[in-house]
């Protein structure tokens, strides 16, 4: 009971929060907040609590590898949508590509010192590769006032966004601590957000929505590098806020670094 009260208090308000965030600010700015590891992170703490600590450690492992899965799934949108035009036939192949990575990296096994390096360089790869959207391009997202959405929109994203987080935490806990961490980063609030942001502005929005969300992963990232370095030996709370002070911090930084890579 616990522990569905705390994902009913999460979950809600900060897809409320981001939606609305992404209205008053532009897609950018909902990209770069979703880059904080609250699905993940709930899970994570979820199977700390009922394996302990050095399940989770593993845990945090694999989310961290799991961080390239996403970044490879914002990457095949991001190139397929102008392509395939819809946004739920670029999403499916999205998927497609989150899971082929993912059971790719199962066999992987290293420790979080050495797997966030890699980790980042993918990310600035993939970065790289992201197709740009120059100042000069519309993009709805920038007069946000002028889009009238519907009453249903925000409710509909907390109720999909929270039967996700839950379906998945009940199926990842079995599945063992690599693999677990691996799909811990499932594109939940991800798919949602982008869904809606191409739906109703445009392509040009949701590629820079997931552009955002790029260098948001850098503090995905680094929270469960903090994690699982220590999390056996300081224990859940104290990691579990250590992680959060550094993510939070680092979080703040880049959206500075966003701010003078694509600056408004």
């Amino acid at each position: 009971m616990d522990t569905t009260i705390l994902k009913l208090l999460v979950v809600p308000p900060f897809i409320a929060g981001v939606s609305l965030a992404g209205r008053r600010w532009g897609s950018r700015i909902s990209g770069w907040l979703i880059g904080l590891p609250v699905n993940a992170g709930v899970i994570v703490f979820f199977i700390a609590l009922e394996n302990g600590n050095s399940f989770a450690a593993k845990t945090a492992q694999g989310s961290l590898l799991g961080t390239i899965s996403l970044a490879l799934f914002c990457l095949a949108y991001a190139r397929l949508v102008p392509l395939l035009r819809r946004w739920y036939r670029a999403m499916t192949v999205s998927w497609l590509v989150f899971f082929s990575s993912t059971f790719s990296l199962e066999a992987v096994s290293v420790p979080v010192f050495v797997g966030f390096p890699i980790v980042a360089l993918v990310l600035v790869l993939v970065r790289q590769a992201m197709p740009t959207t120059p100042p000069s391009a519309s993009d709805p997202a920038r007069d946000l006032t002028r889009i009238k959405f519907p009453s249903w929109d925000i409710p509909l994203r907390i109720l999909t966004a929270t039967a996700l987080v839950f379906s998945l935490t009940v199926a990842a806990s079995p599945l063992g601590p690599q693999l677990s961490g691996l799909l811990s980063p499932f594109p939940v609030y991800t798919t949602i957000l982008t869904g809606f942001t191409q739906h109703f502005e445009g392509s040009v929005a949701a590629v820079r929505f997931l552009r955002g969300f790029i260098i948001g992963l850098y503090t995905f990232a680094t929270f469960f590098l903090v994690l699982g370095v220590s999390i056996e030996t300081l224990g859940l709370a104290v990691s579990f806020g250590l992680s959060l002070a550094t993510c939070l911090a680092l979080h703040y930084l880049l959206l500075k670094v966003l701010a003078i890579l694509e600056p408004w």
